[in-house]
């Protein structure tokens, strides 16, 4: 499988708290995109695609339901947003009942990262003309956590199910990871220009 990993360093709307303590440094700052396929695809075969109604919200916990929603304004956007690209590329949308060769699952999950950070003042005698000395230990520690959204892009291959195994082909995968869409402003650009990056980093979708 081929990665590809994206991290975007535009300054967008800075309205969620710093990650890095005194820093300039805002969740809007690190969204991260990864794309993923299956080297034995040939898109260049493929014509049609089917994609999903709706965003499914999946809980990061198998055993509790999902905490959070996705409204039907987000997730308009996200469908439409990834029916755009599909067509740019040379795709046809067209119904399951008619056995496309791409059909697009969409989900979101939304996971907590924390972050650890300690402050290290040097204490004993220096190194000339440094002016720190050694050991150094820590004094204090920070501690930052925020919530992160992601939007999953799942292509699969439903005319090669294994109905034996109950398993179904992935043959193209896209991450869009951010902070929690909730907590952000214009959430709704933000969210159609990760989604639009995921397409950027899969010219093998192309089938123009």
């Amino acid at each position: 499988m081929k990665k590809l990993i994206y991290i975007g360093l535009a300054a967008f709307a800075l309205t969620s708290c710093n990650l890095y303590p005194g820093g300039d440094t805002r969740t809007e700052q690190l969204d991260v995109v990864v794309t993923q396929y299956d080297l034995n695809a040939d898109f260049s075969t493929m014509k049609t695609y089917a994609v999903s109604d709706s965003v499914k919200p999946i809980s990061s916990d198998p055993n509790s339901p999902p905490s959070f929603i996705i409204s039907d304004e987000m997730s308009n956007v996200v469908i439409q947003t990834v029916k755009a690209n599909m067509a740019g590329y040379g795709w046809t949308l067209v119904d399951t009942s008619m056995k496309p060769d791409l059909v697009i699952d969409l989900s979101a999950t939304v996971t907590r990262n924390t972050n650890v950070y300690g402050s290290y003042p040097g204490y004993g005698w220096g190194y000339p003309g440094y002016g720190w000395g050694y050991p150094w230990y820590p004094y204090y520690t920070t501690v930052t956590s925020y919530e992160v959204g992601s939007f999953v892009l799942v292509g699969l291959d439903f005319k090669n199910i294994d109905h034996t195994n109950q398993t179904i082909p992935v043959l193209w995968h896209g991450l869009a990871q951010g902070p929690i869409i909730n907590n952000v402003d214009d959430p709704l650009s933000r969210v159609q220009r990760d989604i639009d990056q995921v397409f950027e980093q899969s010219p093998y979708l192309n089938v123009n």
